[in-house]
């Protein structure tokens, strides 16, 4: 599966990451799922809260899906309206999965723009 990630740093502190999947067909996480992270509050120098929302490729909120920090105990689940709410450091890993479903994995950085 092709995956692509847009991550963009705005001068306020905010940034906003946009998973896309390059396969399209049923709507589920593991094929064609969009996940947007919203913004982020700096809490410390290093550590983040990350805003988000898991959506389908028809717009449609994951409810129920997880995101969690990979290697770490930290983790949210997707409220009904497809949004959660996490802690990260700079540089950690989140994993959104869901029952059934291959997990898809989205670096947090400080870069201005990477794309996979």
């Amino acid at each position: 599966m092709e995956l692509s990630k847009l991550l963009t740093f705005l001068e306020q502190g905010l940034f906003t990451i946009v998973l896309l999947s390059g396969l399209s067909g049923m709507a589920n996480v593991a094929n064609a799922s969009t996940t947007k992270f919203l913004k982020t509050d700096f809490v410390q120098q290093s550590q983040k809260t990350v805003t988000g929302i898991v959506l389908d490729d028809r717009g449609d909120p994951v409810i129920g899906a997880s995101v969690s920090v990979q290697g770490e105990k930290t983790g949210a689940v997707i409220d009904i309206d497809g949004k959660f709410t996490i802690r990260t450091e700079e540089n950690d890993v989140l994993v959104v999965s869901y029952l059934g479903f291959e997990k898809q994995s989205i670096s947090i950085t400080n870069k201005n723009a990477c794309v996979l």
